[in-house]
């Protein structure tokens, strides 16, 4: 029978580094056909993995002319993930007696497939990590550098930014606390921001961004009144949306103090907020409005 060698890896780099080219190298040595097969993500690109299935395969058929490469998706299950990698080389090389290659930090803690797997002694190169950081500060005109992060964005899906905003209602005098930005005139918006990803509910959002752009004013009963798409002047010629999650909380104690991009803070009457509020956050407004008329 003839021999298949079997390279598992993500090569999340601008270029195969010589760790890359050795494994593949000896690999290929030791058998009459190459198989490498690319682990895929089912998340979004980021920074650990950028580069989609379509680009790391030109780069490794531009190098391995000769080798089958086929994706690998991810799989929470490593027996599951195991037994893709070996579904996939018997359906494509039933003929052949297949062994794995990798190093010892490579998928082989991983595999309990079927096949056997042979360990090459890893050779000192940078990482992936490495690589992929050098490039953050390898930002040029090249037309291709250029058109690099045109594709980038016209690949990726679009976003669905999650925000909160909060009205902090006052009851003494009836009033709500609200921001203005210079870009805002003389109109006002409610307090809010984007959920940060450290944010481990939208609640601890809320009191997040209450206490930056607030100061430390202490409040109770955060309720919340319901979701809404908010129409964010940066996105409308974009694909991507904004949804804001939007609470009410009383005023405790304490004093307000504009911070982070507010520039001034104001109580407002609250029968009058729909009036001085900005276009984008009339509907936040009313349904504020409605919520206190049930209530009282």
């Amino acid at each position: 029978m003839k021999n298949l060698s079997v390279i598992i890896g993500r090569f999340q780099v601008p270029e195969l580094h010589a760790g890359h080219l050795y494994l593949i190298n000896y690999a290929c040595e030791k058998a009459d056909a190459l198989l490498i097969l690319v682990g895929v993500t089912q998340a979004m690109p980021s920074k650990r993995n950028p580069l989609d299935f379509a680009i790391r395969k030109m780069m490794l058929k531009k190098a391995f002319p000769e080798a089958m490469i086929i994706a690998l998706p991810d799989n929470p299950s490593d027996a599951r993930w195991s037994d893709s990698v070996d579904q996939i080389i018997g359906e494509n090389f039933p003929d052949y007696m297949a062994s794995l290659f990798g190093s010892r930090d490579s998928f082989i803690p991983y595999y309990s497939g079927k096949y056997p797997v042979v360990t090459v002694p890893k050779m000192t190169v940078p990482s992936g990590t490495v690589m992929r950081k050098k490039v953050n500060g390898a930002v040029t005109a090249d037309k291709q550098f250029v058109s690099g992060i045109i594709y980038a964005q016209n690949k990726r899906f679009p976003i669905s930014f999650q925000t909160v905003d909060i009205a902090v209602v006052r009851h003494e005098d009836q009033a709500v606390l609200m921001g203005r930005k210079k870009i805002d005139g003389e109109k006002y918006r409610f307090i809010g921001g984007f959920v940060d990803p450290a944010d481990d509910s939208l609640e601890m959002a809320a009191h997040r961004e209450l206490r930056e752009e607030a100061g430390p004013i202490d409040c109770h009963n955060f309720t919340y009144l319901g979701s809404w798409r908010v129409s964010d002047y940066r996105y409308r010629a974009e694909e991507d949306r904004v949804m804001t999650a939007f609470f009410v909380t009383y005023k405790l104690c304490g004093r307000e103090c504009a911070g982070d991009d507010i520039d001034e803070l104001a109580w407002i009457p609250i029968w009058d907020c729909k009036k001085v509020v900005i276009k984008e956050h009339k509907r936040l407004a009313e349904e504020l409005l409605s919520h206190l008329s049930s209530i009282q």
